[in-house]
């Protein structure tokens, strides 16, 4: 476990303690995290050991005030908790392993977001008396230590480079699925870990829906292409969408881009260390309000200015309607949308690292500053 790691697990502890104590909830001895397929994949398992690589099916760590953690693995991940250089037990079956490390502690802090009801059970049953430090979890998620940010630099510049191949990819009646594999194929090629979503393409009318599923529509002339995916660099994710015209756009196809552009290039402007989220996010819906009115268009967003991302896609905080400032270290997508039912939709993401000093775009190699129309 690296030093940065290690720090940021001893905030955590301190953190949780505090709010604790205030709110009279009791002490707080050791912090038990599960990553567990079979019940939604728990990343902040990956979080406080740091790390990067394998799967780590339904093992388990325990996370101490220094910052320390040993892990507990099922036999077949031995070899994997050989490799971290960390403590582990391995769980023998019929046997209360993790318990047993337990043994002896009163406070134990668990994500009450991911952690099984039978998990949680067991706990409490043992006697042991559970604490939810879910917000200082995604708190910890927010800021980024430098290892963080040179993965996902990796990852933003696989993914934006994937982008920039699309208009090669795109060809008449191909269906959204093939884009989709086309795309996650060649972020495979780039040295993606895998994709860090389902990647979504969506051809004319179909890109009017913000969360589309690839279907078999097939690309004709004259169509919006929205696609919106991510690679990935180890465990950390980045995001992306790009519109594309198969052919020559029409006049109201360019006005929208046009003006979805110039909201992401204000809010590009705007975002620094400390602003208020929900007044960036406010202003940008207000702006894409404002277009559909003078083109009496029943349109709109429908959803936030963007969200944290790094070892979760969406990484617990909003660029949208909820209140916080924007800490350092911080790495978030901005991604304003104007979405017009019948007619298509244009939505414009990159995922951007906030520092003290800088705002540093990690999808900057993908080109955005006009429409690109694919001759056909």
């Amino acid at each position: 476990m690296n030093i940065f790691t290690k720090k940021r697990n001893r905030d955590l502890f301190e953190a949780a303690s505090r709010r604790l104590s205030k709110s009279h909830k009791g002490g707080l001895d050791a912090i038990f995290l599960t990553h567990r397929e079979d019940a939604g994949s728990d990343r902040c398992f990956f979080l406080v050991t740091g790390i990067e690589e394998g799967s780590f099916l339904y093992s388990s760590a325990v996370m101490y005030p220094d910052g320390s953690v040993h892990l507990f693995v099922h036999q077949l991940e031995e070899e994997e908790a050989k490799q971290t250089g960390l403590p582990y037990s391995v769980i023998q079956p019929g046997k209360e392993t993790i318990i047993s490390h337990l043994k002896g502690l009163t406070g134990i802090g668990i994500n009450a977001q991911s952690i099984t009801l039978s998990e949680a059970g067991r706990l409490k049953e043992k006697r042991f008396s559970i604490k939810n430090i879910a917000p200082e979890l995604e708190d910890a998620r927010a800021i980024k230590t430098e290892q963080e940010i040179v993965r996902m630099r990796e990852a933003g510049s696989i993914t934006a480079r994937t982008a920039a191949k699309i208009p090669q990819m795109l060809k008449l009646g191909m269906t959204e699925k093939e884009l989709a594999a086309r795309i996650d194929y060649e972020m495979a090629l780039l040295g993606s870990s895998g994709a860090a979503f389902a990647t979504i393409a969506a051809f004319g009318e179909n890109s009017a829906i913000p969360h589309a599923h690839p279907g078999n529509r097939q690309l004709k002339k004259g169509d919006f292409v929205l696609c919106d995916f991510g690679a990935t660099s180890g465990k950390y994710c980045s995001d992306i969408t790009r519109v594309f015209v198969a052919g020559q756009a029409s006049n109201s196809q360019k006005s929208l881009y046009n003006t979805i552009l110039s909201i992401q290039l204000e809010a590009l402007k705007k975002v620094k260390l400390g602003i208020n989220a929900k007044e960036l996010h406010t202003a940008a819906d207000d702006a894409v309000l404002r277009y559909f009115e003078k083109i009496k268009a029943p349109g709109r967003m429908g959803h936030g200015l963007g969200h944290s991302i790094g070892l979760y896609t969406h990484d617990g905080k909003r660029i949208g309607t909820v209140d916080y400032e924007i800490p350092d270290n911080f790495i978030t997508t901005i991604e304003p949308a104007g979405y017009l039912p019948g007619f298509g939709g244009v939505r414009i993401e990159d995922t951007i690292l906030i520092r003290k000093n800088e705002i540093e775009i990690l999808t900057h190699e993908a080109p955005k500053n006009s429409l690109i129309e694919v001759p056909f």
